[in-house]
């Protein structure tokens, strides 16, 4: 039965995937995903509250689950990597979800699970520099910190029209630059 169940969430997913190769986040209706899946609107709503919803499951599935896996095995650029390359695989999807604005945007959707993974990868590997008297440096706070970043970076890529754009492994050798360099060494001699 719970085999029966993913699979129709993932036909669902897919029809709404095609459909926004074609048509604004904003234009399609559950009737549209559902006609496109083949089921009716009432299976719809048997697996999903709204496209909202559908839209936040597919990223949660696709991407993160296996990054968090990756993660899991101490794979921290490999999980980088995966999530570039989920997202430029299905650039045109995940370019018109970007552009989703408001109390439902999917780039709160995209920091709240990265700021999970950050936490889950630091949970894995304790940080020991952490200030003991500093209440700013939590885990949290630094996890948020680095997720939008990474936000940006992604938002930025999948969302700009040029035509010298960078290819994913570029964006990843500039993010993991970041990640390993602070702000002191981009200034010429420090902060000091």
């Amino acid at each position: 039965m719970e085999q029966k169940k993913e699979l129709t969430r993932k036909l669902i997913a897919q029809s709404f995937k095609g459909l926004m190769q074609k048509y604004p986040f904003e234009k399609i209706t559950i009737k549209m995903i559902s006609d496109e899946a083949g089921v009716i609107r009432p299976t719809f709503y048997n697996h999903f509250r709204d496209k909202y919803d559908l839209l936040e499951w597919i990223f949660n599935t696709e991407i993160i689950e296996e990054a968090r896996s990756l993660l899991s095995h101490g794979m921290k650029i490999e999980a980088i990597k995966f999530i570039f390359r989920c997202l430029i695989s299905e650039k045109t999807f995940y370019r018109k979800a970007f552009l989703l604005t408001g109390q439902n945007s999917f780039e709160d959707i995209v920091i709240k699970y990265f700021t999970e993974l950050f936490l889950f990868a630091m949970e894995k590997q304790p940080a020991t520099i952490l200030p003991k008297d500093n209440s700013v440096l939590t885990p949290e706070n630094i996890a948020e910190f680095y997720t939008i970043g990474l936000v940006t970076f992604l938002k930025k890529w999948l969302t700009q029209t040029m035509d010298d754009q960078p290819s994913p492994d570029d964006l990843l050798d500039a993010f993991t630059y970041v990640l390993t360099h602070s702000l002191a060494d981009f200034i010429e001699g420090g902060l000091d």
